[in-house]
């Protein structure tokens, strides 16, 4: 069977953790970071 190449897995969290606090440009457009009490979305640069 295919994967859809519409859908990505995401890696773990605490591989996810580790790119957002090293900044990790690796990761860019993978994942992003928010903060739902202020509404300010930020991604890892």
């Amino acid at each position: 069977m295919m994967r859809d190449p519409t859908t990505t897995e995401l890696p773990d969290l605490q591989t996810c953790e580790q790119a957002r606090l090293s900044r990790d440009a690796r990761f860019d457009g993978l994942f992003f970071t928010a903060v739902t009490s202020t509404g300010i979305y930020c991604r890892p640069v």
